[in-house]
C-alpha cells in the first residue's frame, strides 16, 4: 500500500486526482486517490488475472453476477469483451454504484448487455440492510479509518435488500453461468441465501478467501468449506500462471488463515 500511495501522491502532485482515460476499451472516470482506480490507471485493469480467467470461461448466451461488483472494474471490462453475454453488477453502496451507472453512460455503445443493481444480498430478503460497507480503499484514509484490510465504510442509501435467489425471481434472470463473490467476510450469508440457485444451475464461483476476514465478521471458515463442498463444489487457486487444484481440508489449514487468495469453484 505504500507504493500505491507513493504513486498516487507522484500522480497528484501538480493536477487533479479524477482523470478520464481509455483502459482495456473502456472510458473510466477515476478517482486516483482509490486504489481500485489507481490499479486501473496505472496497470490498465484490477485483478487482471481474475478477469482472464473469467473471461476465458465465459460463452455466448451465458450470464455473469458480479456480486460486490465496486466499480465494475471486472464486470465492466467483462460486459465490453463479451458482448453477446448478460453481465449484471450487483452494488449495494450509494457512491459504488453511482460509479457503475456512469460508466455505463460513459460507454453506453459498448455496454448494452451490463446492468447494474443497487442491492445488498444476504441470506434473507428480511435482513436489515447495513448503514455503511466498506468499499473504499482511499490511500490517504485507509490506516486511520479502514478495517483490517483496510476497506473504509461507504453508505448504503437507496439499496434493497434479498437473497440472490429472490434476485433472480424479481429480475427475470432465468439463467445463471459464473458467480463472483468479492464481499469481505459476509460471503457465507450470500451463499445461504444462494442455494435454489446453485442447485438448478450449478454456475462456475469466483470467490476471494480470506480465512481471517471470514472470522472477523462472525462467520465460520469451516462452516463455510463445508456448505460449499455439499454443494458439489471444489476450488481451484487463480496462480499467476494457472489455475492449481486444491482441497478444502488444505486451504483451512492454520498457515494459511492470514493469506487472502482467489479461488475458482466448480461444481461437480
Amino acid at each position: 500500500m505504500f507504493i500505491a500511495k507513493f504513486l498516487a501522491s507522484s500522480l497528484l502532485a501538480s493536477r487533479s486526482p479524477i482523470r478520464t482515460v481509455r483502459r482495456d476499451g473502456l472510458i473510466w472516470e477515476l478517482d486516483l486517490r482509490e486504489g481500485i482506480d489507481l490499479s486501473i490507471y496505472v496497470f490498465g485493469a484490477f485483478q487482471r488475472r481474475v478477469i482472464e480467467v473469467i473471461n476465458k470461461k465465459l460463452r455466448p448466451g451465458d450470464t455473469f453476477i458480479d456480486v460486490g461488483a465496486n466499480r465494475g472494474a471486472i464486470s465492466a471490462v467483462l460486459a465490453r469483451r463479451n458482448p453477446q453475454c448478460q453481465v449484471v453488477a450487483v452494488e449495494p453502496t450509494s457512491e459504488c454504484y453511482r460509479k457503475l451507472m456512469r460508466c455505463i453512460e460513459l460507454n453506453s455503445p459498448l455496454l448494452k448487455n451490463f446492468f447494474a443493481h443497487q442491492v445488498f444480498l444476504a441470506d434473507s430478503s428480511c435482513r436489515v440492510l447495513p448503514d455503511s460497507i466498506g468499499a473504499s480503499w482511499n490511500l490517504y484514509r485507509f490506516r486511520a479509518e479502514g478495517n483490517s484490510i483496510g476497506a473504509i465504510g461507504c453508505t448504503t442509501g437507496g439499496a434493497k435488500v434479498c437473497s440472490l435467489d429472490d434476485f433472480m425471481a424479481s429480475t427475470g434472470i432465468n439463467k445463471l453461468s459464473l458467480l463472483k463473490l468479492d464481499v469481505d467476510g459476509n460471503e457465507e450469508d450470500v451463499l445461504s441465501g444462494s442455494i435454489q440457485t446453485l442447485e438448478r444451475h450449478r454456475p462456475l464461483i469466483v470467490i476471494e478467501w480470506a480465512s481471517s476476514v471470514i472470522a472477523e465478521s462472525g462467520r465460520s471458515p469451516r462452516s463455510m468449506a463445508h456448505q460449499l463442498s455439499d454443494l458439489g463444489y471444489t476450488p481451484m487457486v487463480i496462480g499467476s500462471r494457472s489455475l492449481r487444484p486444491l482441497d478444502w481440508p488444505t486451504l483451512l489449514m492454520p498457515h494459511r488463515s492470514q493469506k487472502s487468495i482467489d479461488l475458482l469453484l466448480e461444481s461437480r
